[in-house]
């Protein structure tokens, strides 16, 4: 009886199977629907450099600093200077260099900052911005007070660095113009042309330190100005919302 019962049994899920398979055989397939399109996911805002700034100080120059290696990189169409622990570089717009150090120890973070502002700049145009261009402090797990502290000293250390940079930039360019300027006064004033070397050299040396004081003046304003706005802003981003800087 048993052995009949699951005989039947056997049979009858047989059956069934079959039936199965071929009503899934001639079955219509169902037509394909799409997916329903994923939307875009917005990336994630870029953490901006704590040590860096960046500022434009005249048309088509722009400056970048970073405190943490005390580089400086002043890039304008005529080509770009860098400065890093108190050595310069003056380079051509297509990177060759032309005076001072031919390479450094170790790469200027302001280069570093300067390239990514550039690589940045394209996509910045066209889309908003989510925070400014300039660094600020991180505060995680500080109090406000010690927030106020960092970021004032984060300024101080930024604006002397620009005017520091500037003085020095513009007291060289005053110096090379005024030996020139020196030389051609000397000329005029002298006994008669040709100038002797005596003459030249008075002038040069005279003009060069005439010139020299006034580019430095010149220079601190020039760069200290610009570099001194960008860090009140980036003081008030810093206090506003620190979250957006990287530590």
């Amino acid at each position: 009886m048993n052995t009949l019962t699951r005989a039947g049994v056997t049979a009858t899920l047989a059956v069934t199977a079959i039936t199965a398979a071929a009503a899934t055989a001639g079955a219509t397939p169902a037509p394909n629907t799409p997916a329903a399109p994923t939307a875009p996911t917005a990336p994630a805002a870029p953490k901006l450099d704590r040590n860096s700034l960046s500022a434009d100080i005249l048309p088509g120059v722009r400056y970048t600093s970073n405190t943490a290696d005390s580089s400086v990189v002043i890039t304008s169409p005529l080509g770009t200077l860098t400065s890093q622990g108190g050595q310069f570089q003056v380079a051509s717009p297509q990177g060759q260099v032309l005076a001072g150090t031919p390479k450094f120890a170790t790469p200027p973070k302001a280069a570093l900052n300067a390239k990514a502002d550039q690589h940045a700049a394209a996509p910045a145009a066209s889309a908003p911005k989510a925070a400014s261009t300039v660094g600020g402090a991180a505060f995680v797990g500080h109090s406000p007070t010690e927030k106020f502290d960092i970021a004032v000293q984060a300024a101080v250390n930024e604006i002397s660095l620009a005017i520091s940079i500037g003085t020095m930039a513009g007291g060289a360019i005053g110096a090379a113009a005024g030996c020139g300027v020196g030389i051609v006064a000397g000329a005029i004033v002298g006994i008669a042309p040709p100038v002797d070397i005596v003459t030249a050299a008075a002038g040069c040396l005279v003009g060069a330190g005439v010139f020299a004081s006034l580019g430095a003046v010149a220079g601190g304003f020039i760069v200290g100005v610009p570099a001194g706005i960008a860090s009140g802003i980036k003081f008030q981003n810093s206090m506003a919302d620190p979250a957006i800087y990287a530590e």
